[in-house]
């Protein structure tokens, strides 16, 4: 059922509960112009949110004619022959007449017949209806349909995703309220059926999942040589994998990169690492495509178990999704340096990485039969202890995954292509084009180092700072001092070593300066370092300063407030003294004696009189 038939023009529509019909209705535009019922103004509304109060008709759907009955058709035929010759006739009153005779009825319908086909010039036109109440009709009314939209729009279309009985609830409520009698659930569930399935599906579940599923994806990419389009992306992978020690704990699920020739279907590139997408993976990745894979099995100690493996070469573009790993600075330039061009999947279509999902899509489903396999989710699992039952180690599953590429996934014929990849290679590749040559350490390692993220340092005397720590080599002793801030490249994987490229192009290896340190990434470096500054002994430390800062702290306002009581009492006793000294005294004869010292408390003593005990 289109959504367009269903909201034809003069069609009874509910919206926001009141009825109302379609004035016009264009394919072009997701909106619509209706007129409510009792209202003269017309409004345009979204389509999506109308309901259908009239389903369509039999006749209306697309039937294919070789359906219609073949009794049904010639006697449609035989009323579009009557009409063709009545509207030829020169008396169509004795040419009626004679129609109405052979087609066995009165000649007021004759008449019905021709104005029929003279609107509808088609013998599907003609075709006899069914007596009785149609199919889907309605009669519930114009109140209890819209109580009834109401209570779907309200208690069942919504993300929580009820079920019918919440909303056959809220509709015998509505409808006790009005005195009006309930619907049947029957009555309920036709109105759902009739309801565009897009519609509930943009209700309940979100755009996103609407446009995945309901939303036309035309066009393709269209490639012609091996090489020219390689799609690149990341994809968590359900397995648990142990570590290769004697021990064989279990580490976790590793993160693996592909990278596919979408001209070939063939896997050209693969990267696998337990920390999460980083510039680094995709800069891994990269070389992948670059090296051979003679070259490449060498570095990363695989097998290629004889079987050939000749995609690599160089890139012409590489398309990915709009991950923040894809967007770094690093990797522009580093494509920008090397001549390729990288191209992003517009926003909100990932069916435009099509090639690439499924290819993750099918080594997902074959790991799944492996020992350790997490499966698709929960239910998957059903309950079993995939810890205890994983066994493989990281070189192990590169192994696992390069002899299932090579010896499987190139050997069976792909849909897309009609074709095995390996033969979608040889067919598309030049006979001209000579094999990739093996590079150089140097040059692997200057391309590798291309696309890795930097900060600009500049060189003193005592090396580079950076992360927190100090790196050196013997290397640097031509740039120290010299005032000037270099691009320092680092993997973030990696703490213990930073890269830097000289003026000549060659790359020179900084490692740290503290050998204490374990290869960790640089966000474990940060975030141990965080915790070493609020915990252990540096922690103690501060909590000593802080106390020892408090300490004097009080006592400097101890000695404040001494002072301010010495001076009040100070003040008061020479008020006190003023006081007694202004009263007159009588004047007694005495007798000269010895002069008495009058002691005045106010005096200042001389230093070191005071006897000290």
């Amino acid at each position: 059922m289109s959504t367009n038939a269903l909201f034809a023009e003069g069609r009874p529509v509910v919206w926001n509960g009141h009825s109302g019909e379609i004035v016009e209705n264009s394919d072009a535009s997701p909106d619509v112009l209706i007129r409510l019922t009792g209202e003269k103004v017309i409004r345009t509304v979204p389509m999506s949110n109308l309901t259908p109060l009239e389903p369509l008709n039999e006749t209306d759907r697309d039937l294919p004619l070789a359906a219609i009955d073949a009794d049904e058709w010639e006697r449609a035929a035989e009323k579009a022959n009557a009409c063709k010759a009545i509207e030829g006739a020169c008396d169509k009153t004795k040419a009626v007449a004679m129609a109405a005779q052979t087609l066995g009825v009165d000649e007021r319908t004759v008449w019905r017949i021709c104005r029929e086909y003279q609107i509808e010039p088609k013998v599907s036109a003609l075709l006899a209806q069914k007596r009785g109440r149609r199919k889907g009709s309605r009669y519930l009314g114009v109140r209890r349909e819209a109580l009834l939209h109401e209570a779907i729009e309200k208690s069942h279309l919504t993300r929580e995703r009820p079920s019918l009985g919440v909303a056959m609830d809220h509709l015998e409520l509505e409808c006790a309220k009005q005195g009006l009698a309930c619907p049947c659930e029957k009555t309920v569930r036709n109105r759902l059926k009739a309801i565009a399935p897009e519609y509930v599906m943009q209700r309940r579940h979100g755009g996103k999942q609407t446009r995945e599923k309901f939303k036309p994806v035309p066009g393709t990419l269209t490639v012609m040589r091996p090489m020219e389009l390689i799609e690149i992306d990341h994809t968590l992978a359900d397995i648990l994998l142990v570590s290769d020690d004697a021990r064989r704990v279990v580490v976790g699920r590793p993160w693996v990169t592909f990278a596919i020739c979408v001209a070939t279907r063939c896997v050209v590139g693969f990267h696998i690492s337990f920390e999460a997408p980083t510039s680094s993976s995709l800069a891994m990745c990269i070389l992948s495509i670059v090296l051979p894979k003679e070259q490449l099995a060498r570095y990363l100690g695989f097998d290629l178990l004889g079987v050939e493996w000749p995609c690599s070469g160089e890139i012409e573009v590489i398309l990915t999704d709009n991950g923040h790993d894809f967007h770094g600075i690093a990797i522009k330039r580093g494509c920008q340096e090397h001549g390729i061009e990288l191209r992003y999947r517009p926003v909100g279509s990932p069916h435009w990485g099509g090639v690439i999902e499924r290819l993750i899509g099918t080594m997902m489903g074959r790991l799944r039969m492996l020992p350790g396999a997490t499966q698709r989710d929960v239910r998957a699992k059903a309950g079993q202890d995939v810890e205890r039952r994983a066994c493989l180690t990281l070189s192990e599953f590169r192994q696992w995954l390069v002899t299932e590429i090579t010896a499987h996934y190139h050997q069976v014929v792909h849909r897309g292509i009609g074709m095995p990849p390996i033969e979608a290679w040889r067919s598309k590749s030049s006979s001209e084009t000579s094999p990739a040559c093996e590079l150089s350490d140097h040059q692997c390692m200057r391309l590798y180092v291309d696309f890795l993220p930097y900060c600009e340092r500049p060189i003193s005397r005592v090396g580079i700072n950076m992360h927190g720590m100090r790196y050196w080599s013997d290397e640097l002793r031509d740039y120290v001092a010299k005032g000037v801030r270099h691009a320092i490249r680092f993997d973030s994987r990696d703490i213990r070593r930073v890269y830097f490229v000289d003026p000549f192009g060659q790359v020179i290896i900084v490692n740290c300066v503290r050998t204490d340190v374990p290869q960790m990434s640089v966000a474990e470096w940060q975030k141990l370092s965080s915790a070493q500054r609020t915990t252990g002994s540096i922690q103690q430390r501060i909590d000593d300063r802080i106390a020892g800062h408090d300490a004097n702290k009080a006592l400097v306002a101890t000695s404040q407030k001494a002072t301010r009581q010495a001076h009040r009492l100070s003040h008061k006793k020479v008020e006190r003294d003023k006081n007694v000294l202004a009263l007159p005294m009588p004047k007694v004869a005495t007798e000269p004696t010895a002069p008495v010292t009058v002691f005045s408390p106010n005096r200042v003593p001389i230093p070191f009189e005071i006897m000290e005990f």
